[in-house]
């Protein structure tokens, strides 16, 4: 078993696809195969919904952001402007002054949505630890799937709940049997491999794509496929100058980005 070990818990793509209701509240969302009818976020009663279609439309600071649910009736349509926006951004306590101005509105929109553990990190360019990627995913797959991971798999280098779980559902694997490497950064092209193990553990297999950076042939032969899902499904770019960069450090801001844009091609999915 290494980082990029193999899992057999993930969930069968070929299976019936459920239903999406969501909690109009915090946006977490539920199958119509559980009976649960209160939010296990937030523990507000869901809205009865048939199909999700959720669009972020933003142009710059000054436009305004649309949330667009189709229910029942027809299409309900919910605007948020600017000035809303930086509400939010009170009411959550979020200080943006180290991120860089390219990710406050995913920043925003993330923490909005509870697929960011942490509203406030002391430097959002800063990189992300094993660990702490752990943390991200964990959060990310409890949401959407609207159910907690009950599971653990315990490791000698650290204690870690969100370690344990995420080894658990077989998304992100030790460095060894025993040991994580809870501490070290996760690169670049670990992060391709790790988002698309969760999309497909979601029950969002993402299409194969080719990888068209120049740097391609540096990346590791197990993370070739994963890249090129994340080139294909836009979750991913590269660095610029058509570079993936992909023994690079992934950071903070870059984290909730890429996991606000899976979480966007997952409601996509279940339109």
């Amino acid at each position: 078993m290494g980082l990029y070990g193999s899992s057999d818990k993930f969930v069968d793509p070929r299976a019936k696809r459920p239903e999406i209701k969501v909690c109009h509240h915090c946006g977490v969302l539920k199958t119509s195969e559980e009976s649960v009818k209160r939010c296990w976020k937030c523990g507000k009663y869901y809205k009865k919904v048939g199909r999700l279609k959720f669009v972020i439309l933003a142009v710059g600071l000054v436009c305004s952001v649309v949330f667009i649910h189709l229910n029942f009736d027809g299409i309900v349509e919910e605007v948020y402007d600017i000035n809303e926006m930086v509400a939010i951004d009170s009411i959550y306590d979020i200080d943006l002054s180290t991120a860089n101005i390219w990710a406050h509105e995913s920043i925003i929109n993330a923490v909005y949505l509870g697929i960011v553990p942490n509203s406030e990190y002391s430097d959002y360019s800063m990189f992300v630890t094993r660990a702490e990627f752990a943390a991200f995913v964990v959060t990310f797959y409890e949401v959407v799937l609207a159910k907690p991971i009950m599971g653990h798999v315990s490791f000698f280098d650290t204690s870690d709940v969100n370690v344990q779980k995420v080894a658990y559902i077989g998304i992100m694997n030790g460095i060894d049997e025993n040991n994580f490497s809870p501490d070290e950064f996760i690169t670049r092209e670990q992060v391709a491999v790790v988002l698309s193990r969760l999309s497909y553990a979601v029950g969002v297999p993402l299409l194969f794509g080719s990888v068209t950076f120049d740097d391609g042939e540096y990346i590791s032969y197990q993370a070739v496929h994963a890249v090129g899902q994340m080139q294909m499904a836009g979750i991913m770019g590269g660095v610029g100058y058509n570079m993936f960069a992909p023994h690079r450090f992934f950071s903070y801001e870059q984290t909730i980005v890429a996991m606000l844009r899976l979480y966007e091609n997952v409601l996509t999915f279940f339109e």
